[in-house]
Formats: structure tokens, sequence, C-alpha cells
């Protein structure tokens, strides 16, 4: 889940600087009253990429967990092991609402070819 979140976080950073007024090449799927900013109406903020990225940090956050459970004692006998309980939950579900907004974002993704071809 680490690498499947990681590499959505990558596309949603890409997506993200992509759609920055610097370069303008790409922008979100429009949904109305979502990503618009209160103090500047043109603009439209990347909700997805940014929801994409929040959750593939929280993946790795966990997968780190998941490394510090792997030193156990005997057959697993005390508490070192109820660490993936916290871990493999909390990392489906980030998975699942990253993939969820990848699906959305992606599929309706605009692509300005012209902005693209003057950078």
């Amino acid at each position: 889940m680490g690498l499947i979140t990681g590499s959505l976080g990558k596309i949603a950073y890409d997506v993200m600087l992509m759609a920055s007024n610097e370069f303008g090449e790409l922008y979100e799927p429009f949904v109305k009253g979502r990503g618009a900013s209160s103090t500047m109406p043109q603009k439209r903020n990347p909700i997805s990429s940014e929801l994409m990225l929040a959750c593939a940090k929280g993946v790795r956050q966990q997968a780190g967990l998941m490394l510090d459970a792997m030193v156990q004692d005997l057959e697993r006998a005390t508490g070192p092991w109820h660490a993936e309980w916290i871990a493999i939950p909390e990392s489906f579900i980030l998975s699942a609402g990253a993939l969820k907004q990848a699906r959305f974002m992606l599929g309706g993704l605009i692509v300005d070819e012209a902005a693209m071809a003057k950078t």
C-alpha cells in the first residue's frame, strides 16, 4: 500500500504543480462549489490532488509503524504486534481514499495542450 499511495502521491504532486498559475497545463475536473477560492473566484484549487497527497503521507507514516512492529518476541506473545491494529486499517482507509480521488481526478483531468507545448 505504501508503494501504491507513494505513486499516487507523486501523480498528485505533479498535477498540483502543472495546475499552478505558473504552468496552467492541467486542471482537475470542475465540481460546483469544490475547490473554489473565496478570495480569488477565478482560482481552482486541486482538491483531489491535495487529498491524494495527504493520504500518501499518512500511509508512509503507517509503513514506519509496521516496520517497527517487526521487532517481536518469540511467537509474538506480547504487545508490539498490536501496533498493526492501528497501521493496517488506517492504511487501507487512506489508500482507498487516495484511489477514489485518483479515479475521479484522472477520469476528468483537463489537459491544456497549448500550454504544455509552450514549456
